[in-house]
């Protein structure tokens, strides 16, 4: 997942594309999201099995 640097990478840039920058940043935040709410569904589970 080098979306992050890529999104970076290409913000800094001289001749910046935009609409790169906000997929990649998109995506990111689609995965961070899913990761959450990934988390969140085995924390319940292991708390009722407690």
């Amino acid at each position: 997942m080098e979306w992050a640097v890529v999104a970076a990478r290409e913000a800094m840039g001289a001749d910046t594309d935009w609409s790169t920058v906000w997929v990649h940043l998109g995506l990111l935040a689609a995965a961070a999201l899913f990761m959450g709410l990934l988390s969140t569904r085995a924390f319940r589970t292991y708390r009722k099995q407690a």
